[in-house]
């Protein structure tokens, strides 16, 4: 708060130079320093001689380094060539270790559509079923067995019961008896054909992260179709297979084949696949269920066919666990009958 000069101390004199004149100057004769030498660094000392001019800087028998040969470096030779003449260049742009593709080759189908023109259809590099469907794309269209091989795998070969183990619920559940096996088989199959060929119609659409949503509500569709019509026309059927049919809804089975087959390829193929499958589907229930009501309860269908005084009943058969020893042995007899076709034609 104060006042920021003092007022008592006296002002300098208006006459008085800023500058000592008593103060001697810098001697003039004085040579200045060089502003670009370092001043820290010692001048020379002016008696020492200078080189000899005549004298070369290089001696002219000293073999020059290489100069794309570092001269510290111990790992090539200065007097060797740098490049060995029967060595072939390597490409800078491409591995050395990697052969080069046939320049006959066309990267691009020029009929294909995809997305992605940089991918070649043809390249075994990227499996071609797994591959985003490409409208138009003739890999994607031709790739996987055709329809009369899907339709004769999915029924024996490639069994979704005995050879794939999918769909176990149903197997386990409803094989008590023909009928209610037969109702499940017909229902599932109902589904897994709508489903395949829905699928397959739209499988231009399908974005990788959507499909198995996708999949899953198709699927639901259909099978709200078959418990409505089950309920409306065989109520008493609907009733007993109870929670089962709504169940189908994550069968694997047809989630499977919604992935492996619809997917990629074409609405007939899909469409015998679905069918395949479901005949497949239909005997290993069919298969389950009449030995398990045969020699359970004596009849098929619900019709008698061993008396009680011939043949006694098994009821462990039609309840739960007999459904897991049935399974067990059937398939143990369809490895066994596996096994030996494989050995004859081996």
């Amino acid at each position: 708060g104060g006042p920021r000069v003092d007022p008592g101390r006296p002002r300098a004199a208006p006459g008085r130079p800023r500058v000592d004149p008593s103060r001697p100057r810098a001697d003039p004769g004085r040579p200045r320093a060089d502003p670009s030498v370092n001043s820290g660094r010692p001048r020379a000392d002016p008696g020492r001689p200078r080189a000899d001019p005549g004298r070369p800087r290089v001696d002219p028998g000293r073999p020059r380094a290489d100069p794309g040969v570092d001269p510290g470096s111990t790992r090539a030779d200065p007097g060797s060539t740098r490049v060995d003449p029967g060595r072939a260049r390597a490409d800078s742009g491409v591995n050395p270790g990697r052969p080069r593709a046939d320049p006959g080759r066309p990267r691009v189908d020029p009929g294909s559509t995809c997305a992605n023109p940089r991918v070649d259809p043809g390249s075994t590099r990227v499996d071609p079923g797994r591959a985003r469907p490409c409208k138009g794309d003739p890999v994607m269209a031709s790739s996987g067995p055709t329809a009369t091989e899907r339709f004769i795998n999915g029924i024996i070969p490639e069994n979704p019961v005995y050879r794939q183990l999918l769909g176990m619920c149903p197997v386990l559940a409803v094989t008590n008896g023909l009928k209610p096996a037969m109702t499940m088989a017909a229902a599932t199959g109902f589904v897994l054909i709508s489903a395949n060929i829905i699928t397959s119609l739209i499988r231009n659409l399908l974005k990788p992260h959507l499909r198995i949503l996708v999949f899953t509500l198709t699927i639901a569709t259909f099978v709200t179709i078959a418990d409505k019509i089950l309920a409306a026309y065989l109520y008493e059927m609907s009733k007993a297979l109870g929670p089962y049919i709504p169940l189908i809804i994550v069968n694997c089975l047809i989630i499977s084949r919604c992935e492996i087959c619809a997917s990629k390829q074409d609405v007939k193929v899909a469409f015998f696949d679905g069918l395949g499958m479901s005949l497949g589907f239909a005997l290993a229930l069919a298969s389950i269920a009449t030995v398990r009501e045969l020699l359970g309860s004596g009849s098929l269908f619900g019709v008698e066919l061993l008396a009680p005084t011939t043949w006694p009943r098994w009821g462990i058969l039609v309840l739960p666990p007999g459904a897991f020893l049935t399974l067990g042995v059937l398939l143990g007899v369809a490895e066994w009958w596996g096994q030996r076709k494989k050995a004859k034609e081996a």
